[in-house]
């Protein structure tokens, strides 16, 4: 029951943190969204942008993990005797 009550309280912790990079993140550009609107920018062209932005990142670390992911494995096949 303690191993359980930690993994949440580490679960939760990540949560948050998560949490306030995206609310920082957001706050930083709600400059740059005050302008885009102003110039006549759509809602639905503002979320575009954030959608492609989002996958584009997530589309990065995912073959930034794969690139890893086959990097060490390498590595374990050139320490075996």
């Amino acid at each position: 029951m303690a191993l359980f009550a930690m993994v949440a309280l580490v679960l939760l912790i990540t949560c948050t943190n998560v949490a306030n990079l995206l609310l920082a993140k957001a706050s930083r550009r709600q400059r740059e969204f005050a302008i885009r609107s102003a110039l006549g920018a759509t809602p639905w062209r503002m979320m575009r942008q954030l959608l492609v932005e989002s996958f584009l990142c997530a589309l990065g670390e995912g073959f930034w993990a794969d690139f890893e992911h086959l990097d060490n494995e390498h590595f374990d096949r050139s320490r075996r005797f």
